[in-house]
């Protein structure tokens, strides 16, 4: 295993093992601490957002949104 060395700001670089362990520039970790001198990074498990749109369908109230649009289209041909 390579040395990770902790910059000025705190931050750890992780591209010297991001290729070992799968690791994108987006992803998210849970760190725990084990002792004072050892921390696990857990990869968090993303959904895919296309299922999770489809788990979770944004709720629009019908009524308010035909309201909107009515007042768009008499604006659209008023002017």
């Amino acid at each position: 295993m390579p040395v990770v060395e902790v910059d000025e700001e705190y931050k750890i670089p992780l591209r010297q093992v991001s290729d070992s362990f799968n690791i994108k520039p987006t992803d998210r970790f849970l760190l725990r601490a084990e002792t004072k001198e050892k921390i696990i990074l857990e990869k968090i498990k993303q959904k895919d957002s296309l299922i999770e749109i489809i788990e979770k369908p944004a709720h629009i109230d019908r009524e308010r949104m035909s309201i909107n649009l009515k007042e768009i289209e008499e604006e659209m041909w008023t002017k």
